[in-house]
């Protein structure tokens, strides 16, 4: 009788208090993510997420913003019109300088070919005065370096000129520089153009990533779903390698492209290869080394003008693995 009285008396109690969650209540509130990118196709992770539905999986209401401008895309970064922006690792450096608390949280992908410098006429060994279109204080000049080096050009011997890779085709046919830093798409479109390439980074291994970045409140108020955004991210890798021609249309129609996708000269990179790359200092793609040889040349010329360290800039414990 005891026990018969207890249930009549928690049975009910049980009913009227009914599941923490049923099937009509609300779902968990999204947390929305503004991130900019440019056209490179190490980024296009972020549309097969978007397109798959894998950042809504794990409560993000991610909005992305493609730029054609790099300085453009910049400028609103640090102006905090973005929480997040994907961009070249060596582009951040103008970033932090107004907003150090930025964090880059994952690698996209390495440039194994996919930059380029090129020419409408073969390269001359005993010229002097060479006008070289590149960004300004970003990433380029470091490559510019490395080809300068290769081929015992002095940097005496060059001028450098303040361009964006939009134009590529357009300042190579105007003759307004002789050699110009660019990438895909438009290498190629230079190259159908009747320019020649002279070098890629290929030649330069593990120098040319492409990364992440949030800017560091967020990462503070958010870091669940900055652990998401990475985990949406290489589910996105892991589709679009295992489905290249779906994947390579899927983007094609979101980004409305006129142009084939092509990943042939550029390096996805996963979870695994990121664990690798921000932890281990051995790592032929080790990103703490990449980085400090950036922070040398950009304190060199007083681009950095913060004292930084590779630790100041990279945060790995919003790598989350991709479900599997």
């Amino acid at each position: 009788m005891i026990r018969d009285l207890f249930l009549r008396c928690l049975i009910p109690l049980l009913l009227s208090a009914g599941p923490a969650y049923t099937q009509d209540a609300p779902p968990p509130p999204e947390t929305e993510i503004n991130i900019a990118f440019d056209l490179w196709p190490g980024y296009y992770p972020l549309i097969i997420a978007e397109q798959q539905g894998y950042f809504q999986k794990y409560q993000l209401n991610v909005k992305s913003t493609y730029f054609d401008s790099v300085s453009n895309l910049q400028t609103r970064f640090i102006h905090k019109q973005f929480d997040a922006v994907c961009i070249a690792l060596g582009d951040i450096f103008s970033l932090l300088e107004q907003q150090p608390n930025a964090r880059i949280i994952l690698i996209a992908d390495l440039s194994a070919g996919g930059d380029a410098l090129l020419s409408l006429s073969p390269l001359a060994k005993n010229r002097s005065n060479l006008r070289i279109g590149i960004n300004v204080n970003g990433f380029g000049e470091l490559f510019i370096r490395e080809f300068l080096n290769d081929y015992n050009y002095q940097i005496e011997d060059i001028t450098l000129v303040n361009v964006d890779a939009s134009q590529t085709t357009q300042l190579l046919l105007s003759k307004q520089v002789d050699i110009i830093h660019s990438w895909e798409p438009f290498v190629t479109d230079a190259v159908n153009a009747g320019a020649r390439i002279l070098y890629t980074s290929r030649q330069t291994p593990g120098l040319l990533p492409d990364v992440v970045a949030f800017h560091g409140d967020f990462l503070n108020q958010q870091p669940q779903a900055a652990k998401n955004f990475t985990k949406a991210w290489f589910e996105a890798v892991e589709w679009w390698l295992n489905n290249p021609i779906a994947g390579n249309a899927m983007i094609e129609k979101a980004l409305k492209l006129d142009k084939a996708i092509n990943l042939k000269d550029i390096k996805l990179m996963s979870y695994e290869d990121n664990l690798d790359a921000f932890n281990n200092p051995n790592s032929a793609r080790s990103l703490s080394r990449v980085l400090n040889r950036y922070i040398e040349f950009f304190t060199q010329k007083n681009v950095i003008t913060n004292n930084l360290n590779a630790g100041d800039i990279i945060n790995s414990s919003f790598l989350t693995p991709p479900a599997k």
